[in-house]
């Protein structure tokens, strides 16, 4: 990142936090909720949380690059580091909310975060954000799939594992979780009434969202867009051979697939 860019960031993140000290000194605060999307990595939530964020009950706490609380400066040696996705990851929740607390508007009613690795640990999480509600999101397995070859650099069996290992989690998560909605990518790009009525049964006040805006949500098509389901064009994009490597090992877990409606892409064997 240019040095321009980063002095622009870090001036933001500076702002925001003064402006919301200002805020808690000048008005009361109004009894807010927690607002958590949990989403594997590459399966929309970066569009989601820019979607959500445009509402006028809505504050996240990070509104830069893919716009991760994990990311803010504070915590981003502490959190956004290998090992990660790791169970028993240690997280020092309470340092953790301090500091999402100094970017979060105080008289906003939700409090927004999304970082891919929070599905690992939702239960930790429970016990330290109250009153909270979440929002479940998974993609297609091969769409995702195509997004960890491509720009993480993976090989096809190793993403396809981490997808199926992304999905165990989150059917553990729906579990967990007693104020939730479960949102698929696909939904969020193509239905939108859906998505809305889902949101906003466990966020009414949540009305205002537009799915007609166009969003700077990171895509490989490199441009702004409407929410448009674009898997079939990634999918396009995956070799007969890393197809048949991601199908090597999602065929062993259907019915995992089969509870969030994907199915194995046969075709092209």
């Amino acid at each position: 990142m240019p040095i321009i860019d980063q002095l622009i960031k870090k001036l933001g993140f500076n702002i925001i936090k003064l402006k919301n000290a200002c805020l808690k000194t000048l008005q009361q605060s109004v009894p807010s909720t927690y607002l958590f999307i949990l989403s594997p990595p590459y399966c929309g939530s970066t569009l989601l949380h820019e979607i959500l964020s445009h509402s006028k009950v809505v504050s996240p706490n990070n509104i830069f690059d893919t716009r991760e609380g994990q990311q803010l400066p504070e915590v981003r040696r502490k959190m956004f580091i290998k090992g990660r996705w790791q169970e028993g990851f240690n997280v020092n929740w309470k340092e953790t909310k301090k500091v999402w607390e100094l970017y979060w508007n105080p008289s906003k009613k939700y409090h927004l975060e999304k970082s891919p690795a929070n599905i690992m640990r939702v239960a930790e999480i429970i016990e330290h954000f109250d009153p909270i509600s979440f929002i479940i999101l998974v993609r297609n397995p091969y769409a995702q799939c195509e997004s960890l070859i491509r720009i993480n650099g993976w090989s096809a069996e190793r993403a396809a594992n981490f997808a199926i290992k992304c999905l165990k989690a989150q059917i553990t998560n729906i579990d967990l979780c007693q104020s939730c909605c479960v949102l698929t990518y696909e939904q969020l790009t193509t239905q939108y009434d859906d998505v809305l009525k889902e949101i906003s049964s466990i966020a009414s006040e949540i009305s205002d969202i537009s799915f007609t805006k166009k969003y700077k949500a990171h895509n490989f098509r490199k441009e702004k867009m409407s929410p448009v389901n674009l898997n079939p064009d990634k999918i396009k994009k995956l070799s007969l051979e890393q197809m048949e490597k991601i199908n090597s090992v999602l065929k062993h877990h259907k019915s995992l697939l089969d509870q969030f409606g994907y199915k194995l892409i046969l075709e092209s064997i």
